[in-house]
C-alpha cells in the first residue's frame, strides 16, 4: 500500500481528481497517504468492517490485526464516510468516528439490467432460489441448503466460485455438496460456477 500510495500521489500531483472515493480499508489507506499533502477530499466506503467480521468469524477471521485500528483511524480522518447501513454507522461511532461524518447510501441494484423482463434460463415447475456472490463459508449458503428440507418444491441455483470446470475441486463446493447430500436435497442444488457480469445480466431472469 505505501508504494501504491506513492504512485497515486505522483499522478495526482499533476492530474488531481476533484474527489477520491476509496472502497475497502486498504484503498482508504493508500488514498489518504496520497491525498495528505494535495488538499484532495477523500470519501471512504468500507463495505465490511473488521470489528464485525471478527465478532462473527472469531478464530476463522483472516484479517490482519492492524485492520480494526486502521479502519477506526480512517473513519476519523477522511472527509466523509459513505456507509451501506445505519448499523454500520452505529459500529463506526463506537469505533470513535465523529458525529456527522457519515451518510448512509444503501447498496442498490440496477433495475434496468436486472429487471423481470428478458431472456430466462430453462426451468421446471419448481420455485427457484438464486444466490449470486462469492462462494465462501461466511455467506451462509449452508443455511439456505438446510432450509430446502422445509421447502420441497424449491430448488437452489448458486452462481459464484471458480469456473464451472473447477467446481469439483473447490473446497466450499465440496462442503456444501456434502451438506446437501446429508439433508437429502442434493438433487435440488445446482452450482453454476463463476458467472461473468455480462452473462449475469444477460440471464437476469434466472430466478
Amino acid at each position: 500500500m505505501p508504494d501504491f500510495g506513492s504512485h497515486l500521489a505522483t499522478q495526482w500531483a499533476t492530474e488531481p481528481p476533484d474527489v477520491v472515493h476509496a472502497h475497502f480499508w486498504l484503498s482508504g489507506l493508500a488514498a489518504m497517504a496520497a491525498a495528505a499533502h494535495l488538499d484532495i477530499p477523500v470519501v471512504q466506503t468500507f463495505h465490511a468492517l473488521g470489528t464485525v467480521k471478527s465478532r462473527h468469524r472469531g478464530p476463522k477471521d483472516t484479517s490482519p490485526p492492524s485492520r480494526q485500528t486502521i479502519e477506526a483511524a480512517l473513519a476519523c480522518e477522511v472527509d466523509l464516510v459513505v456507509a451501506s447501513s445505519s448499523h454500520e454507522v452505529v459500529e463506526l461511532r463506537a469505533m470513535g468516528m465523529p458525529t456527522g461524518r457519515a451518510v448512509v447510501v444503501p447498496s442498490g441494484v440496477d433495475g434496468d439490467a436486472f429487471g423481470p423482463e428478458g431472456p430466462s434460463a430453462p426451468r421446471n415447475e419448481r420455485a427457484r432460489i438464486l444466490s449470486v456472490g462469492r462462494l465462501v463459508e461466511r455467506k451462509g449458503l449452508d443455511t439456505v441448503i438446510r432450509a430446502l428440507v422445509g421447502v420441497p418444491d424449491a430448488e437452489l441455483l448458486i452462481a459464484g466460485g471458480p469456473p464451472a470446470s473447477g467446481l469439483a475441486e473447490d473446497p466450499e463446493v465440496r462442503r456444501l455438496t456434502g451438506i446437501a447430500r446429508a439433508h437429502g436435497v442434493a438433487d435440488r442444488v445446482c452450482f453454476l460456477g463463476g458467472v461473468p457480469g455480462p452473462r449475469c445480466t444477460g440471464r437476469r431472469t434466472w430466478s
